[in-house]
C-alpha cells in the first residue's frame, strides 16, 4: 500500500518501485499488488510513470499475469496511441524496452480488432523503432511501403509517415 500512496501523491516512482517489489516478493496477492500499482502509475500523465507502466506491463507479460482490459488500454493508450504524432515522446515509449520486448508488449496491450488503422499503427511502430536502433535506411523502406499503402485512405497516421519520410529522405 505504500508504493500506492508515494505515487497517489505523485512521488517518486523509484521509491514507489521498491515497496512493490517488497510487496510482490511475498507471493501474496500478487494480482492484487499488481492492480494497485499499474492504477497509481496511470493515474496521472508522466514521461516517468508511463516508461513505469510499461516496464511493469512487459514484466506482467512475460510472467504469464493477467491484467484489467481498461489498464491494458490505457498504458497502451499513454505509451503509443497518444504519442503517434509526437515523435520525441514516442521515441521515448520505444527506448524503455528491448525492441523485442516493446514489440511483443505492444501487441500484447493492443486489444483492438484487427483493421486497417490497427496495422498501420504496427507498421509504424516497428519503422520507428527500427529507426530508434539506427537503422535509417531500413525505416525509411518501411515508411516509404506505409506511404504508399496509406495513400488513398483518410488514416490520420498519414501526416506523421509523411513527415517521417520527408526527415530520412534528408537526412542522407
Amino acid at each position: 500500500m505504500s508504493g500506492f500512496w508515494i505515487l497517489w501523491q505523485r512521488g517518486d516512482p523509484r521509491s514507489a518501485q521498491s515497496h512493490f517489489s517488497a510487496a510482490m516478493g511475498t507471493g501474496r496477492a500478487r494480482p492484487y499488488v499488481r492492480e494497485l500499482q499499474l492504477s497509481a502509475l496511470t493515474n496521472y500523465d508522466s514521461a516517468e510513470n508511463d516508461a513505469e507502466a510499461l516496464r511493469v506491463a512487459n514484466d506482467v507479460r512475460k510472467s504469464g499475469e493477467t491484467m484489467d482490459v481498461s489498464l491494458r488500454q490505457r498504458i497502451f493508450w499513454n505509451n503509443f496511441t497518444s504519442r503517434l504524432h509526437s515523435r520525441d515522446r514516442l521515441v521515448t515509449s520505444l527506448s524503455v524496452l528491448s525492441p523485442q520486448d516493446t514489440e511483443a508488449t505492444y501487441d500484447w496491450l493492443d486489444d483492438r480488432p484487427a483493421d486497417a488503422v490497427k496495422s498501420s499503427s504496427r507498421a509504424f511502430v516497428e519503422a520507428n523503432l527500427s529507426e530508434v536502433q539506427g537503422h535509417r535506411p531500413e525505416a525509411l523502406a518501411q515508411y516509404q511501403a506505409l506511404q504508399k499503402q496509406l495513400r488513398h485512405t483518410d488514416i490520420a497516421l498519414a501526416s506523421a509517415v509523411d513527415a517521417s519520410v520527408e526527415r530520412l529522405s534528408h537526412s542522407h
